[in-house]
């Protein structure tokens, strides 16, 4: 594989750092694409990104993929699902994010994919909800 192209995988705890830098870096330059805004989530422990990323067999529509160039977190894409009984098959594509530098390598695309390729594989999942900010 081509040193440039991204490689796409399933964040973890691990990840929590860097996952949280890159966070905060797309809510801080992109303030009005998210619902979660930059002054409240820099407050958050780093603790906070690690529970996020844990795996959790109570949710298992609920996951971060990221794209890695080389060492480097560049882009990221989560899925968070529902869970009361009638809203189980619906799950919502959150957190969209790639780094400006990273940009017209296929990252977002990349990122795409891998998240319905994995979404189509989980089970009681029918739906994904999609929302954009204009602009």
């Amino acid at each position: 594989m081509a040193r440039d192209q991204p490689v796409i995988r399933r964040l973890m705890p691990d990840d929590a750092g860097e996952y949280r830098t890159l966070r905060l870096r797309a809510l801080r330059e992109h303030p009005d694409a998210f619902t979660s805004s930059f002054e409240e989530e820099q407050l958050r422990p780093l603790a906070w990104a690690q529970a996020r990323l844990r795996p959790d067999v109570e949710r298992p529509h609920d996951f971060f993929l990221g794209a890695f160039i080389g060492d480097e977190l560049v882009g990221m894409v989560g899925l968070q699902g529902r869970y009361r009984p009638k809203e189980r098959h619906n799950a919502a594509v959150v957190g969209m994010y790639v780094a400006p530098d990273a940009a017209g390598r296929g990252v977002g695309g990349a990122l795409m994919r891998e998240l319905l390729a994995q979404a189509r594989a989980l089970p009681d999942l029918e739906q994904l909800d999609l929302t954009v900010t204009q602009g």
